[in-house]
């Protein structure tokens, strides 16, 4: 009977702990990616959050102009241009988007979590 119990408490201690890994805040995941990316001790990393930057903008660039195909015709034109602004609304209202410091450098890092991991993670998208 103990040996059961024993099993059982070691797997509850599993995955309690892996629910705690995806648990961390999204500055704490950004300030690790950038410290274990730039090789900068933790202690001296920084996050701020800006909302006021496009998470869909720093990954693809902003919404350029329709093919040429569509950009032809004013119908399609609008169909093509309300999906550009649904995705860009996805991602940004899905991502968090983070400048990073340390080490005498900047960057922007781009968050998201969820999935079927559940953990979140971010990633360095170009220098601020």
């Amino acid at each position: 009977m103990h040996t059961w119990n024993n099993r059982l408490l070691a797997f509850s201690l599993l995955i309690a702990a892996g629910a705690l890994t995806g648990c961390q805040s999204y500055e704490t995941v950004a300030r690790e990616s950038f410290a274990n990316d730039r090789s900068c001790p933790l202690a001296g990393v920084t996050a701020v959050e800006h909302p006021e930057v496009s998470a869909h903008d720093l990954i693809f660039g902003p919404i350029s102009a329709p093919p040429a195909d569509i950009a032809n015709d004013p119908a399609r034109v609008a169909i093509w241009r309300a999906k550009q602004e649904d995705l860009k609304k996805t991602w940004d209202g899905s991502t968090k988007v983070f400048e990073v410091a340390g080490c005498k450098e900047k960057s922007y890092y781009t968050c998201s979590g969820g999935g079927k991991s559940g953990r979140r993670t971010c990633n360095s998208r170009k220098k601020s």
